[in-house]
């Protein structure tokens, strides 16, 4: 029988304030992302913030022979880096490549420069109007971590993602139903299309695929009922 895990209070009630502010709205978001950047690495830690670790494991079991054998030349772009715990996590695997990034609130973009991990960080929105400012073919990874949500990066985007790859290069991206802000599953409808797009734009195909844990620990305010991290490669 399971054991049973209980959040502190004060820990869940936090987080349920972050996600009950969050809508939609980009600018909102931004707004709340900023609001709560000095405790956001914490509160992760606290619930077990787990995706980040399972993307990294998966990059590293696809990277190509070519890209081991050279890690320390490998260029990777973190987009909507946040407060660069993916990057930590790509640190702990001994991942020695380099990292940029790009994030789109300000507060959040201070505190991930402070931490020195990044080669080149930016602050800045992606979104359908606003492509990544990076050149093409310039990346041996990109990643895209709990960001493909309403209010966030738009999945369209993943196909600006493709065009700074270098060829044979991976990118990697988790995509979640969230059970408070999509109880009748829209979103997840809207997930497998983007999928199907992706493999039909025919720059890139989907190598492995791994159904994750969000977090350690669930909480009421904060049901995951999935999670899944695709990892596509340039053709």
């Amino acid at each position: 029988m399971a054991t049973q895990v209980i959040i502190p209070h004060d820990k869940e009630v936090h987080f349920s304030d972050i996600v009950n502010e969050l809508n939609e709205n980009l600018e909102n978001n931004i707004k709340v992302y900023n609001k709560y950047a000095d405790e956001y690495d914490d509160l992760a830690r606290d619930l077990g913030f787990k995706v980040a670790n399972h993307l990294v494991k998966l990059c590293m079991d696809n990277l190509p022979e070519s890209m081991k054998k050279n890690l320390d030349k490998c260029r990777v772009l973190d987009v909507a880096a946040g407060t660069g715990l993916i990057v930590e996590e790509f640190r702990a695997a001994r991942f020695t490549g380099s990292f940029d990034g790009i994030e789109g609130a300000n507060d959040m973009c201070a505190i991930a420069r402070k931490k020195g991990i990044y080669s080149d960080l930016r602050s800045g929105l992606v979104t359908v109007d606003n492509p990544l400012p990076f050149d093409d073919n310039t990346y041996d990874v990109v990643v895209v971590c709990t960001a493909l949500t309403p209010g966030h990066v738009p999945k369209e985007c993943l196909f600006d993602c493709i065009r700074v790859l270098k060829p044979k290069g991976l990118l990697l991206f988790n995509l979640s139903h969230f059970e408070v802000s999509d109880p009748d599953g829209e979103c997840m409808k809207c997930t497998k299309e983007i999928v199907e797009k992706m493999h039909d734009d025919g720059r890139c195909e989907c190598v492995d695929e791994f159904d994750a844990q969000m977090f350690d620990l669930d909480s009421q305010y904060h049901k995951v009922r999935k999670n899944v991290i695709h990892c596509f490669q340039k053709n």
